[in-house]
């Protein structure tokens, strides 16, 4: 008989393998409230000797948005994103995630994921059908997440 934990499906075991690899990065802070108008700075880090690439992710509801990735020490933004990415991607450096002008479409849950990019190694991978992988080039990045939640000004 096969352990109960063997029965889960594809999406439960994919979740666990994700919690355990998140372990060696870090996101500061965990959450904050701010108001309309001002800003936010949220930092990754991330322990990996060989990742030199953090993406940042924005996720309202179910749809996560790529906001754009730092690729040692140069950030790439995807068009219309109203925020900056400062800092490198390196072992043991701070990657910056910044959103200026905050707004009620602000508030999200956004994630950092550590990853390596393609070029840098010779190691394959085989994409999995039905999963949501990275190309077959990279590794599962590591991802950990921070919440940003607007607070209405109130009249005084």
């Amino acid at each position: 008989k096969l352990p109960s934990c063997l029965c889960c499906n594809s999406a439960s075991i994919m979740f666990l393998l994700l919690l355990l690899t998140c372990a060696m990065c870090l996101v500061t802070p965990a959450d904050m409230n701010r108001l309309p108008g001002g800003s936010a700075n949220i930092s990754c880090s991330h322990s990996i000797p060989s990742y030199d690439r953090i993406l940042w992710y924005k996720q309202q509801g179910a749809a996560m948005q790529l906001l754009g990735y730092m690729n040692v020490m140069f950030g790439n933004l995807e068009p219309g994103v109203n925020v900056t990415i400062s800092g490198s991607a390196q072992q043991g450096q701070t990657c910056t995630l910044s959103i200026r002008d905050l707004s009620l479409s602000s508030s999200a849950v956004y994630f950092c994921a550590a990853s390596y990019h393609s070029a840098t190694s010779s190691q394959t991978s085989v994409q999995k059908p039905l999963w949501l992988t990275p190309p077959p080039t990279q590794r599962t990045p590591n991802i950990r997440r921070a919440e940003v939640q607007m607070q209405t000004a109130e009249a005084g």
